[in-house]
């Protein structure tokens, strides 16, 4: 035994006590007088004036309680030799001794496999070597802090929590596959941290604090996080999270500045450094074409920038002006300098809208031109014009233009187009006949049947189910059509009527063909509350001053309107009680600007149930403050 100060150092050997007088750093024997040591207790009195007591290797301890030598700075129960091993070892307390600099407990073979599984070292802020080779231990519980140097841990660990021991220059675990729970934090650049956690199985949880890995490529950065990603955590607490901690450095010699944005975004805490970053530099036309791609070194300035010329298509003239990061967006100076992550920049052009010509002809005869129509645009040109060809006018229905002016990309030359309807086309061949009326039994009347009576004013056919095409062009004076029984009409079924105000289909399920109401001048509302099926486009044409339509229960009203110049609507019905009718065209705005219902005064009625789905719809949700339920307005849905 040797005194830290002089005593007379005390030993009791079971019932036998042995004392001698002691002097300061003075090794003093005291000898065992019993034969033989077995399972006999040993006591070394005066524990915190101790500073050593020797190698108790061969005493083969299986109970040590050093917890009162304060001043031991050396504990040795086990050896390292291969033909060594203490199996009776199986408890140990050390207690808080800050002078204690080396621990070896090697092939204590049962330390760990008894009631104690983990060796608490926290109070033993000097130690330097700590020895468990060997042993069964599952943790040791070292200080948070110190001047650790050698560290030595068996297969079994299962917890290995090291914290600011800097000074760590040997450690060893044979291995590591059956650590749960792993805490390194300034360990020093000694303990390879990156390979002890590839050798954790997934679902550990772990705490990585001020590593710093050197990788050999920037690819390796996403497999480390890809391990990362399979772990739990631990916050400063020790308390539970459900992703791996981990605050540190990465070095890669080269690094792409794809490669840094997404590391920065899966695990912000871990810091990239390089030695060179390539940064790629890719290059698009306005509308998302890639010109070509460059790579930038280390921030440094492009090299091959495409030269970009001015350019046309059928609607804008563009002009360059230079280069930008966002699509269709400003030119942005410097916006190429310095790229250390990649970037993607795009031609900007100034766009100078063209405009074109839109003539009607009547035969040759120039009847009107529009100038200065902007690129998809529309005329409503409804001026209904005379046949002046060859023959008798009265024998030809004008049935529209040719092209259509409609969606404007060039200038146009637009002519009459006209049908032949000769007398002995009509079924009904009184020039002079204004009126009409059947006796309920008439079901069916041929295409043209009314075509050209230019004195009908009044016709009332109650049992028609159709009304075919043409059946009612060109009678300009008829101001009331009583047809309640029809079923379906076919294309320009009623046109060219300018006389008439109100159109009302109580029976209606199906139009065939666009446009069915055509050039229809004077007619304020169309009522078709049990139609079910239109065409997807162009319904309705050239009725300027048309208030309100009633579309019945149709699941979708595709486009009904032939151009946008509405500027009278007013009112829409739809009567789908489980179904959102989609709306017609494909911009956003469905009405036109002018018109009430585009200017937000105007009302769409559906019924209660569905008001909240339509305010909801993607397109529909535009026109909220005016949807409406039918039930709270009869007066205006009858």
């Amino acid at each position: 035994v040797t005194p830290y100060s002089d005593i007379y150092p005390t030993v009791k050997y079971a019932s036998y006590l042995i004392q001698a007088r002691g002097q300061h750093d003075v090794p003093t024997t005291l000898v065992c007088p019993l034969d033989t040591v077995n399972d006999t207790e040993i006591y070394i009195y005066s524990a915190p004036q101790i500073s050593s007591i020797g190698d108790l290797s061969g005493l083969k301890v299986g109970f040590a309680d050093f917890s009162q030598a304060t001043r031991l700075q050396t504990i040795k129960l086990g050896d390292s030799s291969i033909y060594y091993s203490n199996a009776n070892l199986d408890n140990l307390t050390l207690g808080s001794n800050r002078l204690l600099k080396v621990l070896d407990v090697r092939n204590c073979v049962a330390l760990g496999t008894g009631d104690q599984k983990t060796v608490d070292l926290s109070g033993c802020t000097g130690i330097e070597e700590v020895y468990f080779d060997g042993t069964k231990i599952t943790g040791v519980t070292l200080p948070n802090g110190g001047v650790l140097r050698v560290l030595h841990l068996p297969s079994t660990i299962t917890s290995l929590i090291i914290r600011n021991q800097p000074a760590l220059v040997d450690f060893t675990c044979p291995s590591l596959s059956n650590i749960t729970t792993l805490r390194l934090e300034n360990t020093g650049t000694t303990v390879d941290t990156l390979s002890i956690l590839e050798a954790l199985t997934a679902g550990a949880r772990v705490r990585l604090f001020g590593f710093q890995w050197e990788l050999d490529q920037a690819s390796e950065i996403s497999d480390t996080f890809d391990i990362l990603d399979d772990m739990r955590g631990l916050d400063q607490n020790g308390d539970n999270t459900p992703t791996a901690q981990a605050y540190g450095t990465i070095h890669v010699p080269n690094v792409t500045g794809d490669i840094i944005a997404h590391a920065n975004a899966r695990y912000p805490d871990i810091t990239i450094t390089y030695d060179h970053v390539t940064a790629v530099l890719t290059y698009k036309d306005n509308d998302g074409t890639v010109l070509g791609t460059e790579a930038i070194t280390d921030g440094g300035t492009p090299a091959h920038t495409p030269t970009m010329t001015d350019k046309e298509d059928n609607r804008y003239y563009y002009t360059f002006l230079g280069w930008g990061t966002v699509q269709n967006g400003s030119v942005e100076a410097g916006c190429m300098n310095n790229l250390t992550a990649d970037t993607t920049v795009y031609a900007i052009y100034r766009l100078d809208e063209k405009v074109y010509t839109v003539r009607f002809y009547n035969g040759s005869t120039l009847m009107a031109t529009y100038q200065n129509v902007l690129y998809g645009d529309s005329i409503d040109y409804d001026v209904t014009p005379t046949y002046s060809g060859p023959g008798n006018a009265g024998d030809y229905v004008f049935t529209g233009w040719n092209p259509l002016p409609e969606n404007i990309t060039a200038d146009t030359d637009c002519y009459a187009q006209y049908q032949f309807v000769g007398m002995y086309f009509r079924q009904f061949m009184n020039e002079t006949l204004t009126s009409y009326v059947d006796d309920n039994s008439l079901t069916s009347v041929a295409q043209y049947a009314f075509a050209g009576i230019t004195a009908l004013e009044y016709v009332s056919m109650p049992s028609l189910t159709l009304i075919p095409s043409y059946c009612f062009a060109g009678n300009t004076a008829l101001e009331t059509l009583n047809v309640p029984a029809v079923l379906a009409a076919n294309i320009r079924a009623i046109a060219s009527l300018p006389a008439i105000e109100t159109i009302t289909l109580p029976e209606i399920t199906v139009i065939n063909g666009a446009p069915m109401f055509n050039t229809l001048a004077a007619v304020k509302e169309i009522r078709m509350p049990k139609l079910t099926t239109m065409p997807s486009s162009g319904s309705i044409s050239g009725c300027d001053q048309l208030e309100l339509v009633d579309f019945g229960v149709v699941t979708a009203i595709g486009q009904p309107f032939s151009s946008f110049f509405f500027e009278n609507m007013t009112y829409i019905i739809l009567r789908n009680t489980t179904t959102v009718a989609e709306p017609f065209g494909t911009s956003n705005t469905i009405f036109y600007s002018s018109s009430p219902l585009g200017k937000g005064n105007g009302k769409i009625l559906v019924p209660r149930t569905m008001v909240d789905s339509y305010k909801a719809h993607t397109r529909w949700g535009a026109y909220a403050a005016e949807i409406f339920a039918i039930e709270d307005n009869p007066d205006i849905c009858g």
